[in-house]
């Protein structure tokens, strides 16, 4: 058996040879969701940012949204990325330089989870070599690079082995004195999960596991039911994450996507993204051949399903097409070698319940992946679905819960006697190879129906096939499994980091190009002029110019390029309004900061969209005469009318997180118009006094302003979102010592009964004895 040094010294073998790959790779991006979406609006977010933190309130895309409103989709407060976003906030790097910084974060997480799911594996499996084999497959898994093109792939599993390992050992060491600490702690990260991109990522996972469970291990879950009093931290725990929610909810409610009119979708007009076809399983045993001809068979596949021939296939795929979205195809290549265990774990003798838990649950979460299914209707029902996610992700659940059940087949090959290991490894090959040339076929016959059977690259397929075929058959035919084991793992990383450079080949583009997509100008890399009067935005193109500018950017895009969130009452959102009224009221062709000297109520959105229309060839004289408020607010506003001697000025603006200070000089009372977005934790101070806020015209702010020299100070106190940041903080510090407490347990212990490997499920933990072991 190999040592804790040889051990670790594969393992940081194949971290040496991972980090090399991404060193080579570092200026080629697969330019997806990650740098389409994801970057842009956290670079957004550092760029009001100091070294003194972060503010509550984002004022620079559009007429600005509370903070609030992005920390889930964005993993903003995850364990991870706060540092990273601290430190681009704090240093303020050009985008050029954030976008590798980022870059290496993504690839910082990658390996922290990896590392996590090696921590997994020394809970699950036997042997702690099994462990060590997990933590490799993982990292070059194909996983890793949907992760480089969309990150919030790993952002939805990040907690998932540490949930899975607290569980366990509070399973195992239920009756110790410490052993309610590991369900508190997998309580907390279960919390953390649900605030960390869609809660619903973690309530039908979590639903489905527990449910197979208790329908496996019946009487262990009554044991369990037991201890639930001693619980009652984790009470407190599910209460403050239900506060958050519900204020990240209510928060959300009066916002909305630039590319739609709603929140509420109906699922049957999604198209591909975010789902999974049975084609695309396909790329996980060819995986070269169907990213390169991916477009060639997606067209031979649409021609098959409008065939009059083939009447089944319209009624099996609901779609344009059958193919799943070509970047999201590298998420289902494990590696030949994985894919082999997988299939040993799955036809291995013994352990029925630990196949059948593992299975089901995959099975499950699949079948809820599959559009064809239609099984994700079921989600409408689930919390908040509608509030962040307009489609399903659970394939990742399925290729991570591969990846360990792959861990167990390795772990049967350490286990298992010779006869049985030589006779389960050739039945798994054998199994894999006959899918393999079935693949094949498929891929032949829609090429030959598209009208190109050109595989140029098919080679490199069968390369990996052949050498993962003979280390399995090596692996099969060995006297001592303990000795072949590194040369797996060997041929495990080259044939994988084959297909990371082939990959990157046929989908990457190079830095430059990412930021060419953005369509930035000469104007974007400075900041606009302060000076009073002069502070108007700068409409932007596309989603990540609005975020990346050095500009106050508006979008008046109504599509995938406009911006990710802005208020429902937007001027641009009201049926009627001429473009012209859109641009004043939006900062485009208007001050941000502008007085009025009277308000008006009107009666309703029509009114007010047609009064502003009747003036639009003089908008500008119209908004500084007049500022409209409903009739409620209206007796707030009034102001001693006076005969102005000179307009009312602006002398200074002066603009910071969270705060807006602005000096004035004006021989009247007037109203101080702002193009912010209104929310009722705005807070306004004239010269010392504090003055209601209220709101003008659609969505903007309007404050009275007495006569004469003095300072407005405009600040954004919202007391929901600072208790969201401080609890969300204390849960962040308070996982670094379940990660701390379960890894040392982890690593400390082993299952002592070589007849038993650990599992989620209750029974083989309930029967087995801990005890030390390097």
């Amino acid at each position: 058996m190999l040592g804790r040094r040889r051990r670790t010294a594969v393992g940081a073998a194949a971290v040496v040879v991972w980090v090399a790959l991404l060193v080579w790779s570092r200026d080629t991006f697969i330019f997806h969701d990650s740098w389409k979406y994801l970057f842009p609006m956290l670079y957004g977010m550092t760029q009001e940012a100091t070294c003194s933190g972060f503010p509550l309130w984002l004022g620079k895309v559009d007429s600005g949204s509370p903070m609030l409103i992005y920390t889930i989709s964005t993993s903003a407060t995850q364990l991870l990325r706060v540092p990273v976003l601290y430190l681009i906030g704090c240093l303020q790097p050009d985008v050029q330089t954030a976008l590798y910084i980022y870059k290496a974060h993504i690839a910082t997480v990658y390996l922290a989870f990896s590392v996590s799911m090696y921590v997994l594996g020394r809970v699950l499996f036997e042997r702690a070599l099994s462990a060590m084999y997990l933590f490799v497959a993982t990292l070059f898994a194909g996983l890793v690079l949907q992760t480089l093109h969309s990150d919030q792939a790993i952002s939805v599993l990040f907690w998932w082995p540490w949930i899975l390992s607290a569980i366990v050992l509070w399973s195992r060491h239920r009756s110790a004195p410490e052993g309610r600490w590991y369900f508190i702690g997998a309580v907390l990260c279960l919390g953390l999960q649900m605030l960390d991109q869609y809660p619903h990522f973690v309530v039908l996972p979590a639903a489905i596991g527990l449910t197979v469970a208790v329908m496996l291990w019946r009487e262990e879950a009554r044991m369990h039911r037991r201890e639930l009093r001693r619980l009652w931290p984790a009470v407190v725990i599910v209460i403050v994450v239900g506060m958050q929610l519900w204020i990240i909810k209510q928060a959300i409610g009066d916002y909305l996507p630039s590319l739609r009119s709603s929140l509420h979708l109906d699922p049957r007009t999604f198209d591909e993204t975010g789902f999974v076809q049975p084609t695309a399983l396909i790329g996980a045993l060819l995986p070269v051949t169907f990213l390169q001809r991916f477009e060639v068979f997606a067209d031979g596949l649409s021609r098959l399903m409008s065939s009059d021939s083939w009447v089944m296939f319209p009624k099996l795929f609901r779609l344009r097409r059958g193919f799943m979205f070509q970047l999201d195809s590298v998420l289902f290549y494990l590696g030949f070698i994985p894919t082999v265990l997988v299939v040993a774990f799955a036809i291995r003798p013994r352990f029925r319940e630990i196949r059948t838990w593992w299975i089901a649950v995959g099975g499950a979460l699949l079948a809820v992946s599959l559009q064809e299914t239609a099984l994700y209707f079921v989600l409408l029902r689930l919390p908040f679905f509608d509030v962040f996610r307009s489609y399903a992700l659970y394939a990742v659940f399925v290729v991570c819960a591969l990846l360990v059940m792959s861990g167990y087949g390795f772990d049967a090959y350490l286990t298992l006697d010779r006869e049985a290991r030589r006779r389960l490894l050739r039945r798994s090959v054998g199994i894999v190879l006959a899918v393999t040339g079935l693949a094949f076929l498929a891929l032949l016959m829609l090429g030959r129906i598209a009208g190109s059977t050109s595989m140029s690259l098919l080679w490199i397929d069968a390369a990996i096939i052949v050498i993962g075929t003979a280390a399995i058959w090596g692996a099969a035919e060995s006297r001592r499994s303990e000795r072949f084991t590194v040369g797996l793992i060997v041929v495990l990383v080259v044939s994988q980091s084959a297909y990371f450079v082939v990959a990157h080949r046929l989908l990457g583009i190079s830095g430059r190009q990412v930021l060419e997509r953005y369509r930035l100008d000469d104007n974007d890399s400075t900041p606009a002029s302060d000076a009073p009067g002069l502070v108007l935005r700068k409409e932007c193109h596309t989603l990540a110019q609005c975020y990346v500018s050095r500009r106050h950017t508006v979008s008046l895009r109504t599509d995938l390029q406009g911006t990710f969130l802005r208020s429902r009452r937007e001027p641009m959102f009201q049926p009627g309004i001429e473009p012209a009224i859109v641009r004043a009221l939006s900062g485009l062709t208007h001050p941000i900061f502008w007085f009025s000297h009277e308000a008006a109520a009107y009666s309703g959105t029509g009114d007010l969209v047609a009064r502003l229309n009747a003036a639009r060839d003089s908008i500008g004289d119209e908004l500084r005469r007049v500022v409209y408020v409903s009739a409620q607010d209206l007796p707030s506003l009034e102001i001693q009318r006076e005969r102005q001697r000179d307009e009312p000025r602006l002398l200074t603006i002066e603009q910071q997180p969270d705060l807006v200070r602005l000096r004035y000089e004006t021989s009247a009372a007037v109203l101080l118009n702002a193009s912010i977005t209104y929310d009722e934790h705005w807070v306004a101070r004239v010269n010392g006094r504090p003055i209601p806020v209220r709101r003008a015209y659609f969505n903007g702010l309007v404050v009275p302003v007495e006569a004469g020299r003095g300072e407005i100070v405009l600040s954004y106190e919202s007391w929901p979102s600072r208790f969201v940041f401080a609890t969300r903080c204390a849960g962040l510090l308070a996982s670094l010592a379940v990660i701390a407490f379960a890894a040392r347990a982890a690593l400390r212990y082993r299952i002592a009964d070589e007849d038993v490997v650990a599992s989620v499920g209750p029974q083989s933990l309930s029967r087995s004895a801990a005890a030390p072991h390097g």
